[in-house]
């Protein structure tokens, strides 16, 4: 009787754990497709928009912003305007006409992310069985680089859908809750990705070729993904009413800044092969859609991921960065010499972005080889463009967010930026550039920009320690050299700042000291070389600076 009585229960176990089974095997076989099916459907309905994009602030205009559709969308020539981050920027002289290939540079399909047009968004209850479906197919997928794919298309999914929602309803707090809650589930699919470096290790030393195209789809998606954050962010600021955009600030600044050094820690953890990955790296932005400028939209977004590399990492990407400067080159050679320079200056001023990794992407083009004359003349301008739109993008957040607490941090970051990481040269140089060019309305931006700048300074003093009895430490041997290797009015302004700050400091002043000799004999050198080059590379329109 009691063994007749276990082997009942045993049964009834049995049977209980088969009918578990099939019910999820249902949910992932059943409801997931249909749910999938609803995603892709042939008509979409009026009050659903095929493109996912921010409310532009008039039907009629052409947003240069990026734009997520589920087909490809191609740019008009016909808009009779074009709305940029900038548009409250001082005026030019004359109308700047629409640049095509900024908005080719711009934008972002739904097919570039991998995504969906879906139907059902964040804030609806059956996207919970969405997300069901998408981790039971993560839990049942045994091979690293499978389920590395599989995480990072999910996590686009996620990022496309909040968009989408965002542009939908953006006044309304319990659907912002459900956006944040998708920017935040997109972050964790991201951050996941660490968890898999060594098993792609693994499987990459033993000769599966997939690693290297999973490293370089990364890659490829990164890009794009903080393209789209710049879609989210600048509707944001232009559209949503302050006490949403204050909520809403924060939380998508956290998320692009986590994808971006997450996204840097997976390819690192990887491929430790400087040579290697600048080729991924290569690859990567070569791959890009785009116009015969995209290069420089390319290395703006890549300056995010930069901040969060280890120092092989940066050799790296400078390596890349040089291909890209030499690519853009040959571009730029095969457009007629007459149109060169105005197509180039259109597109600075169309396109948008961040004005700091501009200014940045800007001020080491105009070192690079092999540019036309005509776009080296155009340098100057291109800089005021990047310093204009980083004004612009301060003075508008400042105004938005004047009165919110809750906001003010997060605006640090127009500043703050350029100052993460180890101290580098080429960030200083960009806040010189922008010091002497931006002069905001307001006394206590201009203050900052100036904390900005002396906090970068200090953190390079100490590279200038020496111990007694010690050589010259590799950190002042390369900041030398970088100093050094642009002899130009900002290089000497720094030196004169330097100076400043080391007036009681003896050793530390001759250290300067030999710093200036160098750059004098670079600047001496570089002038008998190729005199017209250089010269027009270290003109400027700065006042303070023609000394």
């Amino acid at each position: 009787m009691f063994s007749q009585t276990r082997g009942q229960a045993a049964a009834l176990k049995s049977a209980a754990i088969l009918t578990g089974v099939i019910l999820l095997a249902a949910v992932f076989l059943i409801i997931k497709p249909a749910l999938a099916q609803s995603e892709v459907a042939a008509e979409v309905p009026a009050d659903v928009p095929a493109a996912v994009s921010l409310p532009s602030e008039s039907a009629t205009e052409v947003s240069s912003e990026p734009v997520l559709t589920s087909e490809p969308t191609e740019p008009t020539e016909s808009a009779p305007t074009v709305t940029t981050e900038e548009s409250t920027a001082p005026a030019v002289a004359e109308e700047q006409p629409v640049s095509v290939e900024a908005q080719m540079d711009s934008k972002v399909t739904l097919q570039d992310l991998g995504a969906s047009n879906a139907k059902i968004l964040p804030n609806s209850f059956f996207y919970g069985f969405k997300r069901f479906g998408r981790a039971f197919s993560e839990a049942f997928t045994f091979n690293p680089v499978k389920k590395a794919e599989l995480k990072l298309e999910h996590a686009n999914q996620e990022l496309a859908d909040a968009t989408k929602l965002m542009a939908q309803q953006s006044t309304d707090s319990k659907t912002l809750e459900a956006v944040a809650g998708s920017l935040e589930k997109f972050q964790n699919k991201i951050a996941d990705l660490k968890n898999l470096t060594q098993d792609l290790q693994k499987e990459q030393a033993g000769g599966d070729k997939n690693v290297g195209k999973f490293i370089t789809n990364i890659l490829d998606q990164q890009i794009k993904q903080q393209k789209v954050f710049e879609l989210i962010e600048g509707g944001m600021i232009k559209n949503m009413p302050p006490q949403f955009a204050a909520e809403m600030i924060g939380k998508i600044d956290a998320a692009r800044q986590a994808t971006a050094e997450n996204t840097a820690g997976v390819v690192t953890d990887v491929v430790k092969d400087a040579d290697s990955l600048a080729g991924y790296f290569d690859v990567a932005m070569q791959n890009q859609p785009g116009s015969e400028f995209k290069d420089i939209k390319n290395l703006e977004v890549l300056k995010r991921v930069e901040q969060f590399v280890p120092e092989f990492a940066k050799d790296a990407i400078r390596q890349a960065q040089d291909n890209a400067f030499k690519r853009f080159g040959a571009q730029m050679k095969k457009i007629p010499v007459g149109e060169r320079a105005q197509k180039f200056e259109n597109y600075v001023n169309g396109i948008n972005g961040d004005g700091l990794q501009q200014m940045e992407v800007f001020d080491q083009l105009e070192n690079a080889p092999e540019l036309p004359p005509e776009i080296m003349g155009k340098m100057e301008t291109v800089k005021d463009m990047a310093a204009r739109k980083f004004q612009n993008q301060v003075e508008q957040a400042n105004q938005k967010f004047d009165d919110n607490a809750q906001a003010r941090p997060a605006l640090g970051r127009y500043f703050s930026d350029i100052a993460l990481g180890a101290p580098d040269v080429d960030k200083l140089r960009v806040m010189e550039e922008m010091r002497k060019r931006v002069k905001f309305d307001d006394a206590n931006l201009n203050q900052e920009m100036d904390n900005q700048r002396s906090k970068m300074i200090d953190n390079f003093q100490g590279q200038f320690n020496q111990p007694d009895g010690q050589g010259v430490s590799e950190e002042f041997t390369r900041f030398s050299e970088q100093m050094a290797q642009r002899p130009d009015p900002t290089t000497f302004q720094l030196m004169n700042a330097f100076e400043d700050k080391m007036k009681t400091d003896p050793k530390k002043l001759e250290m300067l000291d030999k710093i200036r000799q160098e750059v004098k004999v670079q600047f001496v050198e570089q002038a008998q070389k190729e005199p017209d080059k250089f010269f027009s590379r270290i003109t400027t329109n700065n006042p303070d600076q023609c000394q």
